[in-house]
Parts: structure tokens; C-alpha cells; sequence
């Protein structure tokens, strides 16, 4: 099973546990099941794109902040998984530059192939710079 279908499921559970009002909760299981699911990467990466793609939520998110908040998650497994064609592509042009750094800051630490890929990919969006 792909990392992005596990996280996906993951995810439906903790809405699903969210929706009975543990809300404070949700944040800190968002984050267990995501760092599960990448922690073949640097951690200080994981750290920063959680916190950048979970910081629009507040500090004591809802179901529906989480919801969102998950799904750019899971987009971003899509991508480090180099399986990106599949998604219908939600990323601003904030956020793919902000992905650029994050993973420039670590470039030495990813597996090459997995960092060309990613620069493939912003290339393509026109936001090398």
C-alpha cells in the first residue's frame, strides 16, 4: 500500500473521531499519522511542511480546517512518492515555492532521484528562481 493511500485512510479516521468533538486532538493526530508516513525524510522537511500546510488551521483547528489541511498533506506524500501525475494539482504558486526551499534546505539529505523529480516538477510550474 502507497504511504498517500495509508495517510488517506488515516485521515478519514481522524475526522471521523473529530466529528464526536475531540478537536484538540485532531492536530496532533494529523501530525503522528503524517510523520508515519514520511519518515524516510529529513525530519526538519517533515517539520516544516507540516507546520506551513497546518498553520492556516489555528491554533485549535475543526474537522473541516483538518480536512483541508490533509488533503495538502496527501498531496504532498503524492509527490514524495514521485507519483504526482495523479492528483488533480491543488498547490498555489506560494506553496510550491515554499515546497522549493524546503526541500533546497535539504537537498543533501534526499535521495537524488527524489530531489530531481521534485525540481522537475517546480521547473514545470515556472518557479526555479
Amino acid at each position: 500500500m502507497a504511504e498517500y493511500d495509508r495517510f488517506a485512510s488515516m485521515l478519514r479516521n481522524i475526522i471521523k473521531r473529530g466529528r464526536g468533538g475531540a478537536d484538540s486532538e485532531l492536530i496532533e493526530s494529523l501530525q503522528k499519522a503524517f510523520h508515519s508516513c514520511v519518515s524516510w525524510l529529513p525530519e526538519t522537511l517533515v517539520y516544516d511542511l507540516f507546520y506551513f500546510f497546518t498553520q492556516p488551521a489555528g491554533s485549535v483547528p475543526g474537522v473541516d480546517e483538518i480536512r483541508l489541511a490533509g488533503e495538502k498533506l496527501q498531496e504532498l506524500l503524492y509527490l514524495f512518492e514521485m507519483d504526482y501525475e495523479r492528483v488533480n494539482e491543488t498547490f498555489s504558486d506560494d506553496e510550491w515555492t515554499f515546497i522549493r526551499e524546503s526541500v533546497s534546505e535539504c537537498a543533501a539529505d534526499l535521495d537524488q532521484t527524489l530531489l530531481t523529480y521534485i525540481m522537475k516538477k517546480i521547473v514545470a510550474k515556472g518557479l526555479l528562481g
